[in-house]
Formats: structure tokens, sequence, C-alpha cells
């Protein structure tokens, strides 16, 4: 049985090779290290040696947490990774609360696993007041 190994670190060079593996532009690892550094919170998953998913949260430290970068290595999808990742990153904006508090977690899912974060507690977008999500590549 494979032992997946939990961790709070990644590098930049891993970071790039997850995005890679999944299809997502790539990008200059130097851009990757600081994106990096300017997450709030991320967790990663190895299997010994090998990067097999990750997952970062940047937050404004008041009431906006995005959700960013949810990863797993096609290989090693649907053996519960990536939902033990984004659990991993919900529990952690769920401490950074205070009293009275309300966070509110933001994403952009992928084509295709929009109930993947359904399942985890996410309201589709769009629906009632809330417009689609949307993004911009500046290049």
């Amino acid at each position: 049985m494979q032992q997946y190994e939990y961790a709070d670190t990644l590098s930049a060079e891993e970071y790039c090779l997850l995005r890679k593996a999944v299809g997502w532009p790539e990008l200059p690892v130097e851009q990757a290290r600081e994106g990096l550094r300017h997450s709030s919170f991320i967790a990663s998953c190895r299997l010994g040696t090998a990067i097999v998913g990750a997952v970062r949260i940047i937050w404004d430290h008041g009431y906006i947490a995005y959700f960013s970068d949810l990863m797993v290595l096609p290989a090693c999808q649907k053996q519960g990774i990536g939902k033990n990742l984004a659990q991993r990153a919900i529990e952690w904006v769920k401490a950074q609360r205070r009293p009275d508090w309300k966070i509110k977690i933001v994403l952009i899912a992928t084509a295709g696993n929009e109930g993947f974060y359904k399942k985890l507690g996410f309201t589709e977008r769009p629906c009632g007041a809330m417009g689609a999500g949307m993004d911009l590549w500046c290049m």
C-alpha cells in the first residue's frame, strides 16, 4: 500500500512540475518562487521524495481567502489526495477566524471539477445574486 506523506513545504521546482503535469500554463521558476513566498498557506503531498499534489491559499488577512492551485498528478488522482489537501486548506482558513469573523473562500474551478468543490461545500456560480467567476491573464 502506498504511504502518502503531507507537509507544509513545496519548492518552486515541484510547483512547476505539478503545473506542467496537470496541463496548466508553465511559469518561470523565479515567478513560481515569488508566488509561493507570498502564499498564506501551502500543503503538499509526497510519495517518498516525489511530489504528487499541492494546494495554496492566498489570504488578505481580513475576510477573503483565495483557494489557489489544487493540483494532483493525473496518475495519483481519485485516491483522496485532492480531498485531503482541500480539507487541510479549508481547516487552516477556519482556524484564522477571530470571534465574530467571517472569512469567504473563493476559487475558480477547472472545467469539469465543479462537482468536487460542491462536495466540499462550495457554491457554484453563477447563482442568485452572484455572477460567474472570471479571470484575466496579463501577458
